[in-house]
Parts: structure tokens; sequence; C-alpha cells
């Protein structure tokens, strides 16, 4: 019999450990079975940490002496492959090009993990086999992949988080956030890693003196008081089955009790150049001797093992072909698209109106906070991406984005946990599950929680059409 109806989450997780209904390691057992499962068939986690069961046990043993640390305490994170570990684990970004570069120290974020008992169990380059994953992004990184694999991803204000130890693309715009089934298991991580540091000088701009509670925003389902934006000049063409949804939306949170108001790249490029040239330099161990974007481009264009010219590295491309971070041309650009997204544009929007936030389809191109909306009906047209990705099709996941000011994390919680646990998504299986359950000590079971991969950030391998025909016969995507 099933004790829980629904994947557990991190609250779950900490009142089950307190309970001894279950060991820590007999939790990372169970996500170390998931994993060995079906990752022979998407490769979603690239390694395992080594040591994973030697830490497991440590945090139980810490448990039955002095109980649980935080909310952290005993749960498994899988980390995205450009934020460094250690020379076993992290910052290869998937490639090649970086497998076994070392810098001096691991990543703060994992620092700030492991501080507060969680177990750091892989790397991985797409979520489903953890309870939490931290993601990064510049532009659709964390918030993309979340909405194909129907899962909750923040994007946090850039500073919010140090960066140090993530490979970069852009220092004005990179952050880290984390990708997880719920927002209030996405709080709890953001409140660990969230705060200044003396490793990147962008968290010297937070506002607040102390890092709130994030999870105290999950408080409740009522939006009296809040005013939200509808930005429609920004979702003309959003897919129309998610915009039907998306009106449908709109009507759920005004009944929340929110009002619902309804009135770069040459840059970022440019600047992604420099920021990865001055990562190279920065490795203290560099086997493949990768020192600027060019010698990275040209690797990849000669090494087997990064299956080009199937991998799409457009960008890189775009980078290489930039005139440069200091050049005239790309600080007019600068000046325009912050000018753009701040004065003219979502700030102006806010204050303008006095909004609290912003609410549109994920496909719009803001991202910030994405919450589960839907799943494309039977039917629906196969839409594929460069390097033949299915991104549309039947039963694939879609989302709602919900953005704000600069440092206004706390609010958006508030505002995307109402919603979440107001807004009922339909039981949707994959094809292709785990099996592997959590078995208490009442002999209970704990469901782990299904696995959506329709959709990987980077492409190794990659996941084509034929390869899912090879799978499923001749499907439109992993759901029937």
């Amino acid at each position: 019999m099933r004790y829980r109806p629904s994947p557990i989450t991190i609250d779950d997780i900490g009142r089950d450990l307190d309970d001894n209904r279950f060991t820590v390691v007999d939790l990372v057992e169970a996500h170390l079975a998931r994993i060995k499962e079906v990752n022979h068939v998407f490769n979603a986690v690239l390694q395992v940490s080594p040591d994973v069961l030697a830490i497991a046990r440590e945090m139980n043993r810490e448990i039955q002496e002095r109980g649980r640390r935080g909310y952290l305490h005993g749960v498994p994170i899988l980390v995205k492959d450009n934020i460094y570990i250690n020379k076993e684990m992290g910052g290869s970004a998937g490639s090649f090009a970086f497998l076994g570069s070392c810098l001096p120290r691991e990543a703060t974020v994992i620092s700030r993990l492991r501080k507060a008992g969680a177990i750091i169990l892989g790397v991985a380059m797409a979520l489903g086999l953890a309870p939490g994953s931290l993601g990064t992004e510049t532009y659709g990184s964390i918030v993309l992949p979340s909405q194909k694999n129907n899962v909750v991803g923040f994007r946090t204000t850039t500073g919010l988080v140090p960066r140090d130890g993530v490979i970069p693309l852009c220092d004005w715009q990179d952050t880290i956030g984390p990708m997880t089934r719920t927002v209030k298991d996405a709080a709890h991580i953001l409140t660990v890693i969230a705060g200044k540091s003396p490793y990147d000088d962008a968290t010297h701009s937070i506002p607040m003196k102390n890092i709130p509670d994030y999870s105290q925003a999950s408080a409740g389902s009522n939006l009296s008081g809040i005013r939200l934006g509808v930005p429609r000049r920004a979702i003309p063409s959003t897919n129309p089955i998610v915009l039907a949804k998306f009106e449908q939306t709109l009507n759920k949170l005004a009944s929340l009790g929110a009002t619902i108001v309804d009135n770069r790249r040459r840059a970022l490029e440019a600047e992604f150049k420099a920021s990865i040239n001055r990562w190279c330099g920065s490795l203290v161990t560099n086997p493949q001797g990768i020192k600027s974007l060019d010698d990275l481009i040209d690797f990849i264009k000669k090494d087997p093992r990064e299956i080009f010219p199937e991998r799409n590295i457009e960008r890189l491309l775009g980078a290489q072909e930039s005139p440069g971070v200091d050049a005239l041309i790309t600080q007019n650009a600068l000046k325009k698209m912050l000018r753009c997204c701040a004065d003219e544009g979502i700030l102006a929007a806010l204050k303008r109106d006095k909004l609290d936030a912003l609410v549109f389809p994920n496909e719009a191109g803001f991202p910030v906070f994405a919450v589960p909306l839907g799943f494309y009906p039977p039917g629906t047209a196969v839409k594929k991406t460069k390097g033949e990705q299915i991104d549309i099709a039947p039963n694939i996941p879609y989302g709602i984005e919900f953005s704000a000011e600069p440092y206004s994390e706390f609010k958006l919680t508030r505002i995307s946990h109402a919603f979440q646990i107001s807004w009922s998504l339909p039981e949707i299986t994959p094809d292709l599950l785990p099996k592997t359950e959590l078995t208490a000590a009442s002999n209970s079971i704990a469901p782990l929680g299904t696995l959506f991969c329709s959709f990987i950030e980077y492409k190794s391998p990659l996941i084509t059409q034929s390869y899912v025909d090879s799978l499923f016969g001749n499907s439109a995507s992993f759901f029937s």
C-alpha cells in the first residue's frame, strides 16, 4: 500500500527521516537504483559521486545523534555538469573538451549544500532522478528544460546566488537556480545557496542584510492584494493550445484573489566570448589545452566524441564571429537591451501599473519562475528543434512563468506556490519509468516520482526522432 499518493517532496523526506520510516542510506540507494534502471537509455546522469554512500551513512549518524541540520539534511541533489565539484566530478558542461579540468576549489553553491547536509548525488544533464537539482541559466537553460520535464524551475536574480565554479556564458546574465517538483522545494534550496560571497562580486549588490527563508512564502493560496500584469505584446506567437490554457490560468489566479492587469543577442555573444576565454585562463588543470573559444570550437569539430556536426554549436560560432565585448557596436547593443528590459520594459511596466509581477506562458521568453501548466493533447502536430529533438508533441509538458523585479524571489515564491497548489494537472505516465520505489520500515512505499525526459539541454547523446522510434515504435513523443 502506498502511504503517499504523489512523489515525495523535501518536506516529506524530512518528516520520514525524523520518524525513522527510512534512513538516508535507504533514500540514496533507492535513487541510485532508479538511475541505474534508465540511465543507459537517457544518459541523463553523467557521474555518480563515488563517496555518496559513505556521506549518506555519516548524515544518517548525525540525525541519530543530533537531529537534522535543516530542510536539506539527507536530501539527494543532482548538479548540472557545468558546476565544478571536484577533480572527479563536474565542470565539463557535457563536453570532452573540459573533461578532467580543475579549479582551485569547489563552487560556493556546492559548499553551501554540503554544509546544509544535502547529499551531492552526482552530475546531470536532465532532471527527474532526484528530489531536486541545481541548474544554471543565461537565457532559458533552467526554465525551458523545467517546462519540458514537468517540473518547477527558478531562474534567480543574477547575483543572488554565487556563480564561482560555473562555466560562464555572460557575466551580467548568468545565474544558478533550483529545479524541483514543487515551488516549496525550490524555495528550500534557494534559501541555502543564496547570499553574498567573496568569490562573486555580483553578490555584493544583494540588498538584504540577511537571506530570508523563502519557504515561509509558501504559506497558502490566498493572493489578495497581488497585482499581476499580462504582457500581451510579448506573447502573440504563443502556441494556441498553450494560450487557451493560459486564459484559464488568469481566471484561476483571479479566483485566488489576485488583480489581473491585462494591458540582445549581439551583446550576449560578445560577453560569452570574453567570459569563456577568462574561464579557460583560470583552469589549474587543462588536459585538452583549451585556451580560448577558438580552441573549444576547433576541439568540438575535430574530436569524434563530440558528435559534430550533429551537435548544434551555433551559439559558439555566433560568439566566435562577434566583434568583442569592448567594441562600440557591442556596447550600444548592451545599453539598448538593458534599457528595453529595465527603464522601457519590465521594470517600467511594474512601476507604471503598480504590479507585483508579470504572468505569461512559458514560451514568451522572459524566464524567472516556471511552474507546470499542462500537457499538449492528442493530435498535436509534432514540432522539432534543430538537431531533430522533439519540442512539441502529444503529452509533452508546458508551463507558465511569473516574473518581477530583481530580488523579488520571496514574493514570486508566494505567487507561484499559490498557483501550483491550486492548479490541477492530468496524470500522465511516461512509457519508460524507473520501477524502484522506497520501501519504508512500515513496508509501505514512497513514490519517488516519474521521469519526464522529453528534452535535454545538452546534446550528448542526441535524443532524435529515429532514436525515439527505435524505443517505442513510430510514436511522436515519449508518452502515449
